[in-house]
């Protein structure tokens, strides 16, 4: 027996239709939590037959990830670990899934230009290789002679032992991809921040493909690293790396070696627009002279649309920890959007779904007439990014919250 089939049961009520962003998209039963659920746990999938075998497989690729239906169901199913079980029980992650994730996961190792024209022959990515990011990966770029922890900015005087010690997770995507994210992120800070030069990949793509193993050898390699410098808080600018680096105490269960440690990362990790939302102080230097509520000095920047990444609006908090921050600095987006369709593995084995979601997101941003469209989340950046330079955007361009704060005037 599965351990899902020991779980709570589906009572079939459909609250999770209205916010599964594919069965918005496709609107079949199969493709909507409540169908995944029933074909998948109550024996439907062992129906005889090459259709209930393609069915079984489309539902198992037809998920982001995203968490939304666990976020509305009153009975306590979690769709999406159903979802993660069975892949890794059928293994079914495409090999080129394994191999965009094993790009990713090395890209730092093969020098940028290299692992971006790897990456653009995949589907959805053609094109990529001519972003021009910087020629080093961010890690690479900020190394200090053959140390393997680096502190940013270089310290002028000797750090203070007594202040809070703060450890930066880049993610794959700021690190080789988008680098000037990460430097913005940590330039809003002002002020010293150890960053490891070995850590990796946070493991939540290959986690959610069903490969749970390569998932854990990604995370037990970050868990040792940061555990061995002892951050007080270890903050990152992307809010799906923090929810997975969140889950590291569940990868690593009580009775696992890693679990203590594990659990300990976990319980520091901060996302930045939660940071900056509690740093009272900071957050009055980060907004300079512009007063709370006077939107007037940012007419280069208004409007904008919010876009509150998946993992961010279903955190276990109940809220976006983005639409705090905004809030609390009184300024107000002409609108809010969801899903962008991206999933990480998701975009990359099924580009139909992924694109269909992605559109929706873009037909409201041009009904809008925004002129940014700010997220925190680094795979949402990038699917957005991809959309502005085919010009699906139109003027709108994305920008991550750190430079979008970096910009205030």
């Amino acid at each position: 027996m599965n351990s899902f089939e020991k779980g709570p049961n589906c009572a079939g009520c459909g609250a999770c239709l209205a916010i599964c962003p594919v069965y918005r998209i496709s609107f079949l039963e199969r493709h909507s939590p409540r169908g995944k659920y029933h074909l998948l746990v109550k024996g439907l999938d062992k129906l005889p037959g090459s259709i209930a075998d393609m069915m079984v497989r489309d539902t198992m690729t037809a998920c982001l990830q995203c968490g939304g239906c666990a976020s509305v169901c009153a009975a306590g199913v979690d769709v999406r670990s159903i979802i993660r079980e069975r892949r890794e029980k059928e293994a079914s992650a495409s090999l080129t899934v394994r191999k965009a994730l094993k790009i990713m996961e090395n890209g730092p190792l093969r020098g940028t230009g290299l692992a971006l024209k790897l990456l653009s022959m995949f589907p959805g990515f053609q094109g990529i290789d001519s972003w021009s990011p910087a020629e080093r990966p961010f890690l690479t770029a900020i190394r200090q002679e053959d140390n393997m922890l680096s502190v940013y900015p270089p310290p002028s005087a000797p750090v203070d032992p007594h202040r809070l010690k703060i450890a930066f997770f880049a993610g794959c995507v700021q690190n080789f991809m988008m680098p000037g994210v990460a430097e913005d992120a940590l330039n809003l800070l002002s002020r010293e921040i150890v960053i490891p030069l070995q850590q990796g990949c946070c493991g939540l793509a290959a986690l959610s493909a069903g490969l749970t193993e390569m998932a854990r050898e990604q995370a037990a390699k970050n868990i040792k690293i940061f555990s061995a410098i002892q951050p007080d808080i270890l903050l990152t600018g992307c809010a799906s790396c923090a929810s997975m680096l969140s889950d590291y105490k569940k990868l690593f269960p009580q009775g696992d070696p890693l679990h203590e440690q594990a659990a300990w990362i976990s319980d520091s990790v901060r996302e930045l627009s939660s940071f900056l939302a509690s740093e009272e102080q900071l957050l009055c230097r980060i907004t300079g002279p512009f007063e709370y509520g006077n939107q007037t000095c940012l007419s280069d920047l208004l409007p904008f649309a919010l876009q509150v990444p998946c993992h961010d609006r279903f955190s276990p908090g109940g809220s976006s920890d983005i639409q705090k921050l905004f809030e609390r600095m009184g300024i107000t987006p002409a609108i809010t959007l969801g899903c962008c369709g991206f999933g990480g593995s998701f975009f990359i084995g099924n580009r139909k779904l992924s694109a269909g979601i992605r559109d929706t997101l873009v037909s409201e941003v041009r009904r809008a007439g925004v002129k940014r469209v700010v997220t925190n989340c680094s795979g949402c950046l990038m699917h957005l990014e991809m959309a502005y330079r085919k010009g699906d955007l139109g003027e709108a361009r994305p920008l991550h919250l750190a430079r979008f704060l970096s910009l205030l005037p």
